[in-house]
């Protein structure tokens, strides 16, 4: 369950920008949720390394902090 505070791992696609490095784990970053769609699919976030706000992330594929 994602909801807007929470501190969540997600895919930063400026950083892998195409790279082809095989293992894209390394372009999971922390992230604040800022806000949420409606039927809670997608998300905005504030980018923890950067200060970048990124929008429409799907939250299914946002990981959990280890």
């Amino acid at each position: 369950m994602v909801i807007p505070g929470d501190v969540k791992l997600v895919f930063d696609a400026k950083l892998w920008a195409g790279k082809d490095v095989g293992d894209n784990s390394q372009f999971y970053k922390e992230a604040t949720i800022l806000n949420m769609s409606d039927d809670g699919k997608l998300a905005d976030v504030r980018f923890h390394h950067s200060n970048r706000v990124s929008r429409g992330h799907f939250t299914y594929g946002m990981k959990e902090l280890l």
